[in-house]
């Protein structure tokens, strides 16, 4: 994904939400580049604060600004999901927006400003970014956070990412979040006291 392409979307999507006072944050990968991950280069991840509006006011909200649905004939999905597959027609930059829900609320009072691509716009605080990584727990996901304890370790609160799963496994059926946090937290501990080879 070329920076243009980015910004384009961008843009639009801080046109679209000032427009309607609506709250939002990137996530996923664009916000793991942030926190001194690998390069965001896959889809742009955003969940928005529809603030009471229906699915369908708010997906004219987006096109009014170019972000359409990413497939023909999903109107019905679209108008009842959490999750709205789209893209923004200009760039062709693909963009799963999520509607907020409980956590989501949460994280949405406490994003902070950063720099992508040249624009300024409200991304995951870095603690609660490893949170939703540690709860989707797939071996990418994983990778990106040890790379973030690594990259940022002197202005992670810890204990701050242990309260946020904390919240999140206790709406799990089989609470694991936090479990798996602290094992990837201790291999890291270990591995970092660990003698350099000879």
């Amino acid at each position: 994904m070329s920076h243009p392409d980015i910004v384009e979307l961008l843009h639009a999507l801080l046109r679209a939400t000032a427009r309607a006072s609506l709250r939002w944050y990137v996530g996923g990968a664009q916000a793991v580049a942030v926190y001194g991950g690998p390069s965001g280069t896959a889809d742009v991840e955003v969940t928005i604060d529809a603030a009471g509006r229906a699915n369908r006011e708010l997906l004219e909200l987006l096109a009014s600004e170019g972000i359409v649905p990413r497939n023909v004939g999903f109107d019905g999905f679209l108008t009842t999901s959490r999750l709205m597959p789209l893209v923004h027609g200009a760039s062709a930059v693909a963009v799963d927006v999520t509607l907020a829900a409980d956590p989501e609320q949460a994280f949405l009072a406490r994003t902070k400003l950063a720099n992508i691509a040249g624009v300024e716009v409200p991304i995951l605080r870095v603690e609660d970014l490893i949170a939703t990584k540690m709860l989707a727990s797939r071996r990418k996901d994983r990778e990106e956070v040890l790379i973030i304890l690594e990259e940022r370790r002197d202005k992670i609160d810890v204990e701050q990412v242990r309260s946020v799963l904390r919240e999140l496994d206790a709406a799990l059926d089989e609470p694991r979040a936090l479990a798996a946090f602290e094992r990837l937290f201790k291999a890291r501990a270990r591995k970092s006291t660990m003698p350099p080879k000879k």
